[in-house]
């Protein structure tokens, strides 16, 4: 995930001991944290101190609060400001430098990590898929899922195409037209709403799984276009990682 330029980013962060979130709450001592920019990552010195490599970007961030879950830590990060934005260059990975405490008055822990960042994206076109066209494809949804439950089973599978997108090496937001993914979004909804009756009936099963296979394969076999930020050239269609075809629109 990048952050984008031109707003302030709200961060969050887990210290981490083995698979274990640390709980900070009664830690009173202030963390340091800090940001610098691409091509000037500090070393572990620099990084404890804050020091100025020449890529320092504004002051250090001093306070942070307890997440609303878990044992993080959020702040805020002030809006950084794309350093070329005449540049053909649409991401740059920035530096993270977070010192902070285990405990009071403690020793100083310190963590330098990447930050990306990257121009605002657009797509031309949004998926839209709405509570009649799951009726479309399977009439007595109603009996299943009333209003609300439909509108959540759209938007888990919206969030799930994205995720089986993106573990075939697509962006999400490099998308030219996601609305192409209509068709997938409401058979995996549907699958996501049946889905609840075969947990209670073995009947349900066998449905479930069509809706669910019609979802993955239209995945699988659709022609989806790309945005490309090189140039302003068509590249020929061409297979993505894990299947499915990919045409660079540039």
């Amino acid at each position: 995930m990048a952050f984008s330029f031109g707003k302030d980013i709200t961060y969050e962060f887990y210290a981490v001991e083995d698979r274990d979130a640390l709980d900070l709450s009664g830690v009173s001592t202030a963390p340091a944290i800090y940001v610098y920019k691409t091509g000037y990552k500090p070393n572990r010195t620099q990084a404890a101190a804050g020091t100025d490599n020449g890529g320092l970007v504004g002051a250090a961030i001093t306070t942070w609060t307890a997440t609303t879950r878990g044992n993080g830590k959020t702040f805020t990060i002030p809006a950084i400001s794309d350093p070329d934005a005449t540049s053909n260059i649409e991401s740059y990975s920035y530096w993270l430098v977070i010192n902070f405490y285990l405990k009071t008055g403690g020793d100083k822990q310190t963590i330098v990590r990447a930050l990306p960042m990257r121009r605002i994206a657009a797509h031309h076109k949004a998926i839209d898929v709405i509570n009649e066209d799951l009726k479309g494809i399977f009439d007595s949804i109603d009996i299943y899922a009333n209003s609300a439950g439909q509108i959540a089973a759209i938007a888990n599978a919206t969030s799930m195409t994205e995720n089986n997108l993106d573990a075939k090496g697509f962006e999400w937001s490099s998308l030219w037209r996601p609305d192409k993914l209509n068709f997938a979004v409401k058979y995996r909804a549907v699958a996501q709403i049946i889905l609840g009756e075969a947990q209670k009936n073995d009947e349900f099963i066998e449905l479930y799984k069509t809706f669910r296979d019609v979802s993955e394969n239209t995945i699988n076999v659709l022609k989806i276009e790309y945005i490309s930020q090189s140039d302003a050239r068509a590249e020929e269609v061409k297979k993505s990682r894990g299947g499915g075809m990919v045409r660079l629109v540039r």
